[in-house]
């Protein structure tokens, strides 16, 4: 079976991947090989936060831990590729502590930005309610790195298995 074409390159597919709409959709795979579904793979475009975090679990996933340097750098290669602007990954703020909502773990490797809108150090809570993590795309002129964002602000999202 060939493998889906999606947005110029090959999306892998993937077995025992999530069944939407009826029929399985591609992944993009790290090098570690676990698959990471893009929510345009999904059928579910640009949404806030928690929109994307239904959209992931109502497909048995959970939106993306980047906790590792190499799943951070595969993540940032393929929003890279696609050339979005920037996209939801599963990290939170839950009571000033950064934590992934698949496991919730501690945040422990960090990849944020040195600069935000208003030229400080990530994060910022510049708006006052600033409690979802989004990475970016050289947004601010400082590479594709992390961003807190208020939740409410619709984007595309990476999702992984639960």
């Amino acid at each position: 079976q060939q493998p889906q074409q999606t947005y110029g390159y090959q999306a892998q597919q993937t077995h025992g991947a999530p069944a939407v709409r009826g029929g399985s959709h591609g992944s993009i795979a790290s090098s570690s090989g676990q698959p990471l579904f893009v929510s345009t793979d999904l059928g579910c475009g640009e949404s806030t936060w928690e929109q994307a975090d239904a959209c992931c679990k109502q497909n048995g996933l959970v939106l993306a831990s980047l906790d590792s340097a190499e799943k951070n750098n595969f993540v940032n290669q393929e929003m890279a590729k696609r050339g979005l602007p920037f996209w939801w990954i599963g990290g939170r703020n839950n009571g000033g502590q950064w934590i992934w909502i698949k496991n919730s773990s501690p945040i422990s490797a960090y990849f944020w930005s040195n600069t935000g809108a208003a030229g400080t150090p990530q994060p910022d809570n510049r708006e006052g309610n600033e409690v979802c993590l989004a990475v970016m795309n050289n947004f601010y002129k400082d590479g594709i790195v992390w961003h807190d964002i208020a939740c409410h602000h619709p984007k595309p999202f990476v999702c992984e298995r639960a």
